[in-house]
């Protein structure tokens, strides 16, 4: 009889020892199971779309107001969701291609439209723009060649939009189709200056370009070893006639007389076209 009670003693512990075993793999295997993508059960379903729309929502709003929270105290943020990063980069671009003013207005001029801030300079895509600087100004028409003009004013706006005053000058062919008559042959490189002045949007310009102003008479450098273009006459827009630099006249002497000193400056002294070359000028 002990033996027999010895023996269902030992089988209990037997079996409660394989049930403990079994209990324990069970355990280890639901802990190590891993579902790969496409073999995962598929998760249940929320009551209705919007509501996972309201959740992602809510999780950003948290988000966001945890990071305005962190910039508050001076702390960096941990992270950033992409489409805040995404709208705060893309206002970041923005604000770097508007065209700003550089330093103080130097005076201040007032239209019905409301005040004018007039500076010196501009910067507008990372390069930056004083007074006298010959531009390129983007054209109205898409086909048309870019405008070209001296920068003669830099206003700002108090909504903060900047404007551009620019001087013309214009191309030999414009002046064709105004019917203006040369007295001389010309070529593609020259340019005819005006008093003709027009206002365009700072966001128009499109990049400087280098013009001499080489009074007649006086050798043309080749383009190679100066390239730019060359300016040698004035145009009058009302009148539709060109008369020589020199004869500008006493109330714009002065200013045609800065632009060649410029040019001097840059190319040094022109020497004077030989008599030969002044006849089949």
């Amino acid at each position: 009889m002990e033996v027999i009670l010895a023996n269902l003693k030992f089988y209990y512990l037997d079996m409660e020892m394989a049930l403990a075993i079994s209990m324990a793999n069970t355990r280890r295997f639901q802990q190590v199971v891993v579902f790969d993508d496409d073999d995962a059960p598929p998760l249940p379903l929320p009551r209705s779309s919007s509501d996972i729309a309201d959740n992602h929502l809510t999780n950003q709003l948290k988000l966001a107001a945890v990071e305005e929270e962190d910039e508050e105290v001076g702390e960096e943020p941990l992270a950033e969701p992409l489409a805040v990063a995404w709208t705060s980069s893309e206002e970041e671009d923005t604000n770097l291609d508007d065209p700003k003013p550089i330093g103080e207005p130097v005076r201040v001029s007032e239209r019905r439209s409301g005040s004018r801030y007039h500076y010196q300079s501009f910067q507008f895509a990372g390069i930056q723009y004083d007074l006298e600087d010959p531009v390129l100004l983007a054209p109205k028409d898409p086909k048309q060649k870019p405008e070209m003009a001296i920068i003669k004013g830099i206003t700002q706006a108090t909504d903060g939009r900047m404007m551009v005053t620019g001087q013309r000058f214009y191309r030999p062919e414009e002046l064709e189709k105004r019917n203006v008559r040369f007295q001389q042959s010309h070529s593609t490189r020259e340019l005819f200056y005006s008093y003709h002045q027009d206002e365009f949007p700072a966001e128009s310009v499109m990049h400087k370009f280098v013009v001499h102003f080489i009074p007649l008479g006086k050798q043309i450098p080749p383009r190679k070893q100066h390239r730019g273009f060359v300016a040698q006459n004035i145009y009058y827009t009302k009148q539709k006639r060109l008369i020589k630099l020199k004869d500008a006249g006493a109330n714009k002497e002065e200013e045609i007389n800065l632009l060649v000193q410029k040019t001097k400056s840059r190319l040094g002294d022109l020497p004077d076209i030989e008599p030969e070359d002044a006849v089949t000028r």
